[in-house]
């Protein structure tokens, strides 16, 4: 597959270092209960790079996922324009983002054993793929973004006090 769709093996590192320069503009974005949390995450080490790379979508947001509203059924994936061998984590970090704990366990029941594929990684590309629509939400006025992305850090970025 990688001679069809080509390798995105960039290393979390990267997507570390990516997601830190977005803080800046970030930062009035995001609720004052969650900025602790947002900045322990950028201030830790990423985690390992995946051992094992497979064909994967390589952007399975929500908005990629056709589903019949009658039997809630998958019935298409669209856009597989960036698909490549990469880390299988990537796309299940997406669907941690847009659909949560439950639907990652779902998508994760429904893969059965996918090799190399470990929570710290999903969870990890589930925190930066969420700061990364919320900076867009916020640079391009796409409030859809932006409200998704703030709906999404109660879990990912739980705050340690309400105020």
């Amino acid at each position: 597959m990688a001679d069809l769709a080509g390798v995105d093996d960039t290393p979390p590192a990267e997507w570390l270092a990516d997601t830190r320069e977005l803080l800046p503009d970030l930062a009035t974005g995001i609720p004052d209960r969650h900025l602790p949390a947002v900045r322990q995450f950028l201030d830790a080490d990423p985690p390992r790079p995946a051992e094992h790379l497979v064909f994967a979508h390589n952007d399975l947001g929500i908005e990629h996922v056709l589903v019949d509203p009658d039997t809630l059924r998958i019935t298409g994936i669209l856009d597989w324009t960036d698909a490549g061998v990469t880390d299988p984590a990537g796309d299940l970090g997406l669907v941690l983002r847009d659909l949560g704990g439950s639907g990652l366990d779902a998508a994760l029941s429904a893969c059965g054993d996918v090799p190399g594929v470990e929570g710290q990684r999903i969870g990890f590309f589930a925190r930066c793929a969420l700061l990364e629509d919320l900076a867009y939400g916020l640079e391009h006025g796409r409030s859809a973004y932006a409200a998704n992305s703030l709906r999404g850090m109660q879990s990912l970025f739980p705050a340690g006090s309400e105020r």
